[in-house]
């Protein structure tokens, strides 16, 4: 009898979890300590008496090794979108890193026999009959990206860069996908796909339904604002005739 090889992918799996969580971490710690470093630096230039008497007179003050509190303050701004960042990133990061530690500890099983060209990186060959538009990486860019380890979708979290990010993404899906992770065949492959749509569909339905919300309530303020203001201009020529009535 023909043994069957067993997937020892649990050790993989806890290694990939607590670097995520090292390095969600580390990028936290390290943004808010520069941030922290600047804010200090700022305040002992801005409480120095010479200086403070000076921003009286002008809007900057040149710092050494700064180029002056306007450059301080940008820096400063910078480093509070970082950490913005950061933060939102030890969101996904952290959790991620628990589940693939506590995945890893499942007890083994017998490995899968993967489709020999996925999985591969560049050496990988894209089956036909993949390609086109993937809507799970596109709305579902960095929740998807994790599931296949296509870890470039990060790169939605980027301000601006993520203003076109997700339409590559969307064009691009299938093949790093193919190409980041093993897959079993070519409809394990379509099936995963599908779900993920499925979840974007949902995405996008609940995201129209905030804004039409938004915009119907906004309207509906903005008219209950023109009543209420049509009102008080009757109000106002009604006093304006009595006070006529009573003159004459």
């Amino acid at each position: 009898m023909k043994n069957i090889p067993l997937e020892n992918s649990g050790g993989k799996k806890r290694k990939e979890g607590i670097v995520l969580m090292i390095l969600s971490a580390v990028i936290l710690v390290l943004v808010i300590a520069g941030y922290a470093a600047n804010r200090f630096i700022v305040a002992r230039i801005v409480s120095d008496e010479s200086v403070a008497s000076t921003l009286k007179m002008a809007n900057s003050v040149p710092i050494p090794g700064l180029g002056g509190i306007d450059a301080a303050q940008t820096v400063n701004a910078g480093l509070a979108l970082l950490a913005f960042i950061a933060l939102l990133g030890g969101v996904i990061l952290f959790p991620a890193g628990i589940v693939l530690i506590v995945r890893s500890r499942r007890p083994s099983k017998p490995a899968p026999v993967y489709d020999e060209r996925s999985g591969k990186g560049k050496a990988s060959v894209i089956p036909p009959e993949l390609g086109g538009w993937n809507w799970g990486a596109a709305f579902m860019n960095i929740w998807w990206g994790m599931s296949c380890r296509v870890w470039i979708s990060f790169l939605a979290l980027v301000p601006f860069v993520n203003y076109f990010w997700w339409v590559v993404l969307g064009f691009k899906g299938d093949e790093w996908a193919w190409r980041k992770k093993k897959w079993v065949s070519v409809a394990e492959f379509k099936k995963a796909q599908k779900k993920w749509a499925i979840w974007a569909i949902v995405s996008l339905a609940l995201t129209a339904a905030s804004v039409i919300a938004s915009v119907v309530l906004l309207l509906a303020g903005l008219s209950k604002l023109g009543n209420g203001g049509s009102t008080q201009n009757n109000d106002f020529d009604s006093t304006l005739q009595m006070i006529d009535n009573v003159r004459h």
